[in-house]
């Protein structure tokens, strides 16, 4: 149906082949069947009759897409998405850097704003080299990529071949010979800008070292689960801390280089117990360490 109301095909048909075989049905559903693609090309054709928004004799749709076309949202995947409290916070919140008035560069009034006293955005990269922090938090990453007339709408990626130029005469051909012409160009990759935990806390020494005792008795490496909380990290503009309350030690097996984890029946268990004390599964933890 929008396809005909938008070209206003009143009386004609509509078919995927030149022939005319196939007449595609109308249907009011937004949802597109396998039977017709982005760029596909439709012919249309004079109908005998009223309209040719008749009952086809040929009937493109599958029985799943007729049960989807009943509830649009039924063919949408469902998600459940937990949002954590903290993250909830952050988005909401302003995350401007708020600046003190200078008595040397302002020369306005105390209710006044200039560009050597106004608020930063929470990406700004002078504030961010001044205070020495060498990495955006996730949701200071979000406003700038959010940030500007489109606000993230559109997203400009780079078009890479990395492909091999053919005809290349001065040697055999590839996988024979290669040279610095058809050779495709080197790739750089870059570090990530952002980190989604700006910092990790543990509330006492004490529970890293039990979990470091492991490797000093027997010198095989070892990991476990971080249980606690996230707050919000002060010290980086709209961060985010992870604060390690315990180190759960699943069922492993491991060796001087390497871990090999077992089968757990306990964690529900364990999540149940967490979850009752107001904690949850933060991260993991693994020792990386050689005896010298």
């Amino acid at each position: 149906d929008s396809v005909q109301n938008a070209l206003k095909v009143d009386g004609f048909g509509l078919f995927k082949e030149r022939n005319f075989l196939t007449e595609l049905q109308a249907s009011g559903s937004q949802l597109v069947g396998t039977s017709l693609k982005h760029g596909d090309m439709v012919y249309l054709k004079q109908m005998a009759g009223t309209s040719s928004r008749r009952t086809s004799t040929t009937v493109l749709e599958s029985q799943a897409f007729k049960t989807s076309t009943s509830n649009p949202n039924s063919a949408r995947p469902s998600i459940n998405v937990v949002e954590d409290e903290v993250d909830q916070a952050l988005s909401k919140a302003d995350g401007t850097i708020k600046r003190e008035r200078d008595t040397k560069l302002c020369h306005h009034n105390a209710n006044g704003r200039c560009v050597h006293c106004s608020a930063l955005e929470p990406y700004d990269e002078s504030y961010l080299k001044e205070q020495n922090i060498k990495h955006l938090s996730f949701h200071s990453y979000i406003r700038k990529q959010t940030s500007g007339m489109d606000q993230g709408k559109y997203f400009v990626f780079d078009d890479i071949n990395c492909r091999i130029k053919p005809g290349c005469r001065e040697h055999p051909p590839w996988p024979k010979g290669i040279c610095s012409k058809c050779q495709p160009s080197a790739i750089t990759l870059n570090r990530q800008t952002y980190r989604h935990v700006d910092n990790v806390m543990f509330e006492n020494t004490k529970i890293v070292e039990r979990f470091l005792n492991y490797w000093r008795t027997t010198g095989h490496q070892r990991m476990g689960y971080l249980y606690g909380t996230y707050e919000q990290h002060t010290d980086v503009p709209l961060g985010i801390r992870a604060k390690v309350a315990a180190i759960y030690e699943p069922p492993q097996e491991s060796t001087r280089d390497s871990i090999n984890i077992q089968p757990d029946e306990g964690a529900d268990d364990v999540d149940a117990v967490a979850s009752a004390l107001g904690l949850k599964k933060i991260g993991w933890i693994f020792t990386d360490l050689i005896t010298e």
